[in-house]
């Protein structure tokens, strides 16, 4: 259309020209054009022809290639992504994706916990424990929520400011860091060492 457009062409007339070749031309997959797979018959002109008449068994050929094709795409794109299937079961404590964050600083999920209920496929069926809600979900949009009991329940514990024994390794480790940053020596100034002689005019 842009050629059409530069050389002051129809572009309508120009766009069914294209659409006519590429309807007519045979795919790489299937081997046969679209038209053909289409109406049955090779589209050698607008009225069918006494030959396409006739009765011949569909092949089945160019579907296999299709299937063939598309499995080696989705193998390859796979090794690529380094994708892997998902372990989630029945009976798993999950975090849902915030599908709907309000803002940018918004978490990538909700800080709510579910559990699986039921799975087929992809499809995953999750109940919240605080409201007993039920979502439908994929299963990339779960995570397996894994809690640490042990440091989940730790609570930290403080020392006191005043212990001598942490200001002595506060001391230390700030003396360390300070004798660590060498001060670089100041590079002495670089004088011109030519003859500067002054102009004619300002000669004695």
């Amino acid at each position: 259309m842009k050629i059409a457009h530069a050389i002051h062409d129809d572009w309508k007339a120009e766009l069914d020209s294209y659409l006519d070749l590429y309807n007519n031309t045979p795919h790489t997959v299937t081997g046969k054009a679209p038209s053909e797979l289409l109406q049955g018959r090779k589209l050698r002109s607008k009225l069918p022809r006494i030959d396409d008449l006739e009765t011949v068994p569909p092949s089945t050929d160019f579907r296999d290639r299709d299937i063939a094709t598309k499995v080696q795409q989705k193998e390859r794109e796979d090794t690529r992504r380094r994708a892997k299937p998902s372990s989630i079961a029945s009976g798993d404590i999950v975090l849902m994706k915030n599908l709907l964050p309000s803002s940018k600083l918004s978490t990538n999920f909700l800080n709510e916990k579910f559990t699986v209920l039921d799975r087929n496929g992809s499809n995953v069926t999750v109940q919240s424990n605080s409201s007993g809600k039920q979502y439908n979900r994929n299963v990339s949009h779960l995570r397996r929520f894994n809690a640490d009991s042990n440091w989940a329940n730790e609570e930290p514990t403080l020392e006191p400011e005043n212990d001598p024994g942490i200001r002595k390794v506060a001391e230390n480790t700030a003396h360390q860091e300070t004798s660590a940053v060498a001060v670089p020596n100041p590079l002495p100034v670089r004088r011109s060492l030519r003859d500067i002689r002054p102009a004619n005019r300002f000669s004695p």
